[in-house]
């Protein structure tokens, strides 16, 4: 759930990156629509005519999720008839965008990609891809330090009592591995 509400405040700020010029923007997060709730519904003016953005998050852009998000956006679509339907990922990859684009729906990965085609406005970025988990390596002549970097929800406790054996440390939300040298 915590991760959901991490992706729609992130989309939310996209958007409002990629339309610097529309103005009176609205965040309406859960908004009940007929029966269901949508992830999130987001209003304002461009070009003076209002529009409405209706975004739904999915776990992975692969195409299997992607057509059950294509379902779940047609049904809230009917209902708030109007209003283009946005899916939302992490990532969502090429196969999972060109479903999308033929169905008539945009899409907005937070690894840049996009596809957004309402009213008057068309913004495409594509190519670029998932990206890699980062590599930290620091080495002196008393360690090597291979910091992976993955996010977890849990705190993982120190093992540095065995001598080679790894340590985790939590830095923030994330959690990164010391390997130390013999």
């Amino acid at each position: 759930m915590e991760k959901t509400q991490s992706i729609v405040r992130s989309a939310a700020q996209r958007l409002r990156e990629l339309l610097p010029k529309a103005t009176g923007w609205e965040e309406h997060a859960g908004l009940k629509v007929g029966g269901q709730k949508a992830d999130l519904v987001m209003k304002f003016k461009f070009g003076g005519d209002e529009q409405t953005l209706l975004l739904e998050i999915t776990s992975l852009g692969q195409p299997r999720q992607i057509r059950e998000t294509i379902t779940r956006l047609g049904e809230l679509r009917a209902e708030l008839g109007g209003a283009y339907p946005v899916a939302v990922a992490q990532y969502i990859s090429p196969q999972g965008a060109a479903i999308l684009k033929r169905n008539g729906l945009g899409y907005l990965d937070l690894s840049g990609n996009c596809h957004l085609a309402f009213g008057n406005v068309l913004i495409e970025q594509i190519g670029i891809p998932l990206p890699a988990m980062p590599t930290l390596i620091e080495s002196t002549s008393e360690s090597t330090t291979l910091c992976r970097v993955s996010q977890m929800s849990a705190r993982v406790s120190s093992a540095a009592s065995a001598r080679h054996a790894p340590s985790n440390i939590r830095v923030g939300g994330m959690t990164a591995s010391r390997l130390m040298k013999p």
